[in-house]
């Protein structure tokens, strides 16, 4: 989705050798104008590999260190840790939320 007209951005920060693609796209995004301010930190075994943040100019203050709103990003990684229990047995997808939920809560409905 475009969000404004592509103008003068600006890409900080840092990507270890093997990540250069990961820049390019991150620069694209801009390019395309479809970002306004974003950051990309990305951790492989422990190792900070890529640590990116843009802006559209210098003006706003955004940097590798400004805190931003994260939506619905938990829901990607729930459904992860779901399918890796279910893998592992721990639960199945047709299973009740009462089964492994403790209390009495979930029981009632």
């Amino acid at each position: 989705m475009k969000i404004h007209e592509t103008s003068a951005f600006i890409i900080e920060g840092h990507v270890s050798a093997g990540y250069e693609r990961v820049k390019d796209l991150f620069k694209k995004k801009y390019e395309l104008g479809c970002e306004e301010n974003s950051q990309l930190c990305v951790y492989v075994d422990g190792e900070r590999v890529v640590d990116l943040w843009g802006r559209l100019d210098k003006s706003n203050g955004f940097n590798g260190d400004s805190l931003t709103t994260v939506y619905s990003n938990t829901k990607t990684l729930t459904a992860i840790m779901m399918a890796i229990a279910v893998d592992k047995g721990w639960i199945q997808y047709q299973d009740k939320i009462a089964k492994h939920w403790p209390g009495n809560y979930f029981n009632k409905y």
